[in-house]
């Protein structure tokens, strides 16, 4: 069996940002490499220790 976890990266207001830099997923959207800051992790069997992230 497979499982598919979708994890969305938290909206916040970038003006009360007191960290000078964003996430990843901020820092790639920024940037046009992905749509979406959103990734899911794959397993390959429900009792996998290890997977991919898929953007």
């Amino acid at each position: 069996m497979t499982q598919i976890f979708l994890i969305l990266d938290s909206l916040r207001n970038k003006e009360q940002d007191t960290v000078p830099y964003g996430t990843i997923l901020t820092s790639m959207t920024d940037q046009g490499l992905i749509n979406l800051p959103a990734y899911s992790l794959w397993l390959n069997d429900v009792h996998s220790t290890s997977g991919a992230l898929l953007f």
